[in-house]
């Protein structure tokens, strides 16, 4: 919920009232399962709006990358087509599909893949 240097007062409201509070809330660095994991994200509370949205603002590991492909596909939006997530860079890329097959539970080139161009 905070950017760097940021302090409670800087918050803006909306994220005050989507987050609960001047209280970020990152997901913790444990050994939980990875459904735990992702449902420990901030993005996580906001999912079903989120489904709603074209464009996402947020912070680094908030989850918007590898959570919202899969919360589309979960709505049911695969049924009709593929769901695209852009990456500036290669490794990116090659990083956020390897992630997004583990946490949809296939392998990298069936359900989920990374397409370089």
């Amino acid at each position: 919920m905070r950017g760097i240097g940021m302090m409670p007062n800087d918050i803006p409201e909306w994220k005050k009232r989507a987050f609960g509070g001047n209280k970020a809330s990152y997901g913790k660095k444990t050994q939980l399962s990875i459904l735990e994991q992702r449902e420990s994200l901030p993005i996580y509370k906001l999912k079903e709006q989120l489904i709603q949205i074209l464009i996402v603002i947020g912070e680094t590991g908030s989850g918007k990358t590898t959570q919202i492909t899969q919360y589309l596909a979960e709505a049911g939006y695969t049924t009709r087509g593929k769901i695209g997530c852009t990456q500036p860079r290669r490794v990116a890329a090659m990083s956020v599909a390897k992630r997004v097959s583990e946490e949809y539970g296939c392998c990298l080139g069936q359900e989920v893949d990374a397409f370089l161009y």
